[in-house]
């Protein structure tokens, strides 16, 4: 009943608010992860906290996320809504299927 409940801006916006906060939260981890592997600038793996610390206390820990959200959010939105359209179609067209195609 999702799609037809809601409608599709209402899961447009849900799914985008999602993605916004993940990425949020998830990014400075990233960025950790992606500096840890350049050996020459960060120090490479040999003291990942040391790197954490330095990336924490700068701005560079949300360096990007503008271009990543601009790219990311509407992808996820799509996608979910296009997740849930199929689905409220399969759950509405489920009656119509004969029993001998439905897996067990």
């Amino acid at each position: 009943k999702g799609y037809e409940e809601g409608g599709a801006s209402k899961i447009l916006s849900s799914a985008a608010i999602a993605r916004l906060a993940a990425s949020v939260v998830a990014f400075p981890i990233s960025v950790i992860t992606t500096r840890s592997r350049e050996p020459l600038e960060w120090g490479g793996a040999r003291n990942p906290f040391a790197i954490a610390a330095d990336v924490i206390r700068t701005r560079s820990c949300f360096s990007g996320l503008l271009p990543h959200l601009i790219r990311a959010v509407p992808f996820s939105a799509l996608y979910f809504l296009c997740y849930e359209t199929l689905l409220s179609y399969a759950r509405r067209s489920a009656g119509t299927v004969p029993q001998q195609y439905i897996a067990a």
